[in-house]
């Protein structure tokens, strides 16, 4: 397989990367959507998919990964952590 597997935690970091680049990667977009998600006054924590939204609609080159990721981050869980699995599928 050419160039391997990656995850979409890998995609969102480089697109975060490229993104804000000059605010310092995905550090400055994480900072960047803390303030933006503050300024509107909303709990990525409580409401992630309001917060998605948002964060798409005041930048429109963010992807729904990168978003997810970034919501993930503000509300304090680590980016791409899964919650636990179904015992059906185990």
């Amino acid at each position: 397989m050419i160039g391997g597997v990656r995850r979409p935690n890998d995609h969102a970091v480089i697109e975060l990367e490229t993104l804000f680049a000059e605010n310092g990667g995905v550090g400055g977009g994480i900072e960047w959507a803390r303030t933006t998600l503050a300024a509107e006054g909303m709990d990525a924590k409580r409401r992630p998919l309001r917060a998605v939204r948002r964060l798409r609609r005041t930048e429109r080159r963010l992807s729904i990964i990168a978003a997810r990721y970034l919501v993930d981050a503000v509300a304090g869980r680590h980016p791409g952590e899964q919650g636990p699995r179904s015992p059906v599928l185990r």
